[in-house]
């Protein structure tokens, strides 16, 4: 018998790390894995070491946000092109074309689905967070081999 939808089942899900993102910032966790999703937290322009890039310009910063979240996906066993729905917010929604200049670089073909907001960011320009769909390693195979369509954009 399966446990009602709303009841927590016991290792259900667990925490992803990695040494070269910041650690976080409060009481969360880089980055979780449920089933097939990865969560990643949103980044920010910090440095693995916790330096924060405030001052920067916004292509150094969305760059580092954006090399924060490759960090979690591979330390998942993904990468950035496994993201199904990203979620970005900008201080200063005029910085949406660079953004976009930036983020295909990083995006898989096709692209996730994507919200992006102006959001009031305390001292930096952008944060963003992803959902992964990425098969538990225990599910992958010689017999179900996973498929990853690499970018093609420039």
């Amino acid at each position: 018998m399966n446990p009602p939808r709303n009841e927590h089942t016991p290792g259900h899900h667990q925490a992803v790390q990695s040494d070269r993102a910041p650690l976080p910032a409060g009481t969360y966790s880089q980055a979780v894995r449920a089933a097939d999703f990865v969560f990643l937290s949103g980044q920010t322009p910090r440095l693995p070491t916790g330096e924060r890039l405030n001052d920067a310009p916004f292509d150094v910063q969305a760059r580092q946000a954006l090399e924060n979240l490759r960090s979690l996906a591979r330390a998942a066993g993904g990468d950035l092109t496994d993201a199904v729905k990203v979620n970005v917010y900008l201080r200063d929604p005029s910085h949406r074309a660079e953004f976009d200049r930036i983020y295909r670089q990083y995006a898989g073909d096709p692209p996730p689905a994507r919200t992006l907001t102006q959001s009031h960011l305390p001292g930096f320009a952008v944060e963003i967070d992803a959902v992964l769909d990425l098969p538990a390693p225990h599910q992958q195979d010689a017999t179900t081999p996973r498929l990853r369509k690499e970018s093609t954009r420039p």
